[in-house]
């Protein structure tokens, strides 16, 4: 079979030629303009991302700092316009507790709504495990299997007393919060992309190659290593309502977004989709790792951090985010894909490693998912021309 690669482009092009034509008379052709980098609309040829160099990485930061920096009102629709480049690594932190509600946008009241929020989680985390004697069955098997799971976390630095100490609070404080869900295998992954970022500007001077196999964060005192606990629960807490019927019983969310992956892939790349039907590949085989973890285990972390600025500009609608990049790592994959017998399909989707990501694939993810996004709504599958 002769895969052509971005078919979805072509389709989506075909499908607005026509609605222009059909209106040419009374309306303009309808224009997508994504902001700055992924420069598409539904007409244009595939986007390839610009190499980046020093002047066009200064000027990102730039705007950053413009935005970041302003005295007054942090202006959240600003930020999350220049989001779309890729958020400095050094401004991340910062970024991700504006675009999830909980840093104020207001400079001057910031640090002291900061303040109250961190002591809030620290009072209530200190009260729940100091009375451990009042938890129940369920919290104590909850705490336990938290406990085993942290561990099994791919990075070093989790081995470390402190940081599995961080992670076993978080989550378990989560957990007896959301006892709807309670705590579920995966979110000990997706906690992780905020534990590294809020560490991040304690070792900024370190590559995240050089943090992924640091051992241990005595650089940080334990006040701050409490606020980034603190800063780390909200955030997460944040992320997780758009998702937490991914963790609920039946788990209904991780469901839903495997149908929809499967209906956007038969509207945007029918080859691949025909292939998967044929070969009686089913999709929760090889999906279930990357809604569970939200792709956490896909990627190294730049490559993560920049699909995650995504994620984290409009967390209210992660569940379908999410599945227009899976749908567009699917068509990105897919020359490498198609032709496969069932087993070697789902193996070689299984096994992919971060390696395989160069910087202009997670970009052209990021292009694609956009485009998907803008012309067809996952609610009902319709293109939007």
């Amino acid at each position: 079979m002769n895969l052509k690669m971005f078919d979805f482009f072509s389709f989506f092009r075909a499908s607005n030629s026509e609605n222009q034509n059909a209106n040419k008379s009374d309306q303009k052709p309808k224009k997508i303009t994504p902001p700055s980098l992924a420069r598409v609309q539904i007409t244009d040829p595939i986007p390839h991302a610009k190499k980046s160099n020093k002047k066009s990485r200064e000027k990102v930061q730039s705007q950053f700092s413009t935005v970041l920096c302003n005295t007054g009102i942090v202006d959240l629709s600003k930020l999350r316009e220049i989001t779309w480049v890729g958020i400095p690594d050094q401004y991340r932190s910062r970024s991700w507790r504006l675009l999830l509600d909980y840093e104020p946008t207001n400079s001057d009241q910031a640090q002291n709504m900061l303040n109250h929020k961190r002591l809030d989680y620290l009072d209530c985390r200190n009260r729940l495990l100091n009375q451990e004697n009042l938890w129940t069955n369920a919290e104590h098997s909850t705490f336990r299997q938290i406990s085993l799971d942290i561990p099994r976390t791919p990075v070093v630095l989790l081995r470390n007393e402190r940081v599995s100490t961080l992670f076993k609070n978080v989550l378990f404080v989560w957990a007896v919060r959301h006892p709807a869900s309670g705590y579920v295998q995966g979110m000990n992954d997706v906690l992780l992309p905020f534990f590294i970022c809020f560490i991040f500007p304690h070792f900024h001077e370190l590559s995240f190659a050089d943090l992924y196999s640091k051992t241990n964060v005595d650089e940080i005192d334990d006040k701050s290593l409490d606020e980034i606990e603190a800063d780390c629960f909200w955030c997460f807490s944040k992320l997780m309502d758009g998702i937490q019927d991914v963790y609920t019983k039946g788990q209904p969310g991780m469901y839903k977004m495997i149908n929809n992956l499967e209906k956007v892939l038969q509207v945007a790349s029918p080859e691949i989709y025909e292939w998967i039907e044929k070969e009686e590949i089913s999709y929760i085989n090889f999906t279930v790792r990357w809604f569970n973890c939200l792709i956490v285990r896909e990627f190294n972390f730049k490559q993560l951090f920049r699909i995650w600025d995504m994620f984290v500009c409009d967390p209210a609608k992660i569940s379908s985010k999410i599945v227009y990049v899976c749908a567009s790592m699917v068509n990105v994959m897919a020359k490498n894909l198609i032709n496969l017998p069932r087993h070697e399909f789902i193996s070689k989707i299984q096994s992919t490693k971060p390696e395989f990501w160069t910087d202009d694939k997670i970009e052209m993810i990021l292009a694609q998912s956009f485009v998907l996004e803008k012309n067809i709504v996952i609610d009902d599958l319709t293109l939007r021309v």
